[in-house]
């Protein structure tokens, strides 16, 4: 083989490609330097143990459980705060959660500012990371600074109860010999608390009446909050429920009902919940055909338990803060 064609062996379309490759090198860490405010977060949420299932009391929906701050950060660093999100287990499965941080003052935001949890079981708690940065000690004159960082959280929620109903004939309320059924219920998961109740067994009449009670527990309710009644309409029926209760059968009540409204008759209203609350109640009625059951001699009793549900869908909103306090530092003039 010839000197020339060793010289052969080596065109410099090789040294070339050599060259790409350095510069994709370095374009590679490039990206993933700018890229690192981004992924941290993501790597320190897959190393961070979730908690076990969360249990709060039967007012709590969507709440921070639980927070991982610093105590305290030197100034021009960067650092994370991290924020657990818990659903309560009396409650229901959430969805299109948001989480905002806010009041941040001479904190500088190194992240997405908002999260979003598009689904959280109930009694699922999940961790959410913000990366922040604390600024120059010549920003606060390096003299002892404390910044209590907001955030707020909202999410969509709904509950439903189910209100037993009892119709008694006279032979039924005579004999005594009817089962009895619970009058009330104090109180759904969710911080609308929302509560049933009725007068009891109805003697010798096709009429009896729910009442309802709905109380905002402690944070803003977005909006109205839109309740649904749903019940077997061959058994009961609510009388004039659109000229006097405004209460509508539109499409949309039944595709949006948070119970199961298969074979059920669904009615729902819009309503604005006061600081006070609301207080309602309506009549149910015996449908004809189970009237004239009623006082049928053949026919002991009519019992309709679980017959009659009544739920609420509302977006909601509670905040608070963690206080976050910038370390100073010490001047060494020698």
């Amino acid at each position: 083989m010839t000197m020339e064609g060793q010289y052969q062996e080596y065109p410099p379309e090789k040294r070339h490609s050599a060259l790409e490759s350095l510069l994709i090198f370095f374009g590679v860490i490039v990206i993933l330097f700018i890229s690192l405010p981004f992924v941290v977060p993501a790597v320190q949420a897959a190393l961070i143990p979730h908690y076990g299932q969360y249990v709060g009391n039967s007012t709590q929906g969507v709440i921070i459980s639980n927070f991982r701050v610093p105590s305290s950060v030197p100034p021009d660093s960067v650092f994370s705060a991290i924020l657990y999100v818990s659903n309560n287990l009396n409650g229901n499965n959430a969805q299109g959660i948001r989480l905002c941080l806010d009041n941040l003052g001479i904190i500088l935001n190194q992240s997405q500012i908002c999260q979003s949890i598009p689904s959280l079981f109930a009694g699922g708690t999940l961790p959410e990371i913000f990366s922040l940065k604390s600024p120059p000690n010549s920003f606060y004159g390096n003299m002892p600074y404390t910044q209590e960082i907001g955030y707020y959280i909202t999410y969509p929620y709904s509950s439903t109860l189910s209100q037993p109903l009892e119709f008694l004939s006279q032979q039924a309320e005579l004999s005594g010999k009817y089962p009895p059924v619970p009058t009330a219920f104090n109180g759904s998961s969710g911080p609308v608390r929302l509560s049933t109740s009725t007068q009891g067994p109805v003697v010798y009449s096709d009429s009896s009446a729910v009442g309802i009670s709905l109380l905002n527990t402690g944070g803003e309710v977005l909006g109205n909050v839109t309740m649904y009644l749903a019940f077997n309409s061959s058994l009961l029926d609510i009388p004039n429920s659109g000229s006097i209760y405004k209460l509508s059968s539109s499409a949309y009540c039944a595709d949006t009902a948070p119970m199961a409204a298969a074979g059920l008759k669904v009615l729902c209203i819009n309503l604005t919940l006061g600081l006070s609350g609301l207080q309602l109640s309506y009549p149910v009625n015996l449908t004809d055909t189970e009237a004239s059951s009623l006082i049928s001699s053949n026919t002991p009793y009519v019992d309709i338990g679980g017959q009659f549900y009544v739920g609420i869908r509302y977006d909601y909103e509670t905040n608070g803060f963690f206080p976050l306090k910038l370390q100073t530092e010490v001047y060494n003039f020698q």
